[in-house]
């Protein structure tokens, strides 16, 4: 069964990239951007289907049962949110600093 879902997911991976490699030369590049998060999508798929697996995970107090999948983009996710935050948070401060050097001393 999953060596049927690895197949068909590898074909449909391949049948994708087949289909960019002809799109990109004639299409915008915001058709290309949609194309990679096709492409993007099907990975996360494909991944999802081969790493079902059940694991238990253990931090202090708190235990839970996911699927290693689920686990490993969960952490993915939260390690971009946490990406996000600190990049906009230096921006700020960036911001900040350079208004407070380009404001006129009185």
């Amino acid at each position: 069964m999953k060596l049927k879902l690895l197949q068909l997911g590898l074909k449909v991976l391949y049948l994708i990239g087949k289909q960019c490699c002809i799109l990109v030369e004639t299409m915008h590049m915001h058709s290309v951007k949609i194309i990679c998060l096709l492409i993007l999508f099907a990975l996360v798929a494909v991944f999802t289907f081969q790493n079902t697996n059940v694991a238990e995970i253990k931090f202090l107090l708190w235990s839970a049962s996911l699927s290693i999948s689920l686990m490993l983009l969960s952490a993915l996710f939260a390690g971009i949110i946490i990406g996000l935050l600190l990049s906009f948070l230096n921006t700020r401060s960036k911001l900040k600093k350079e208004k407070k050097e380009s404001s006129p001393i009185f």
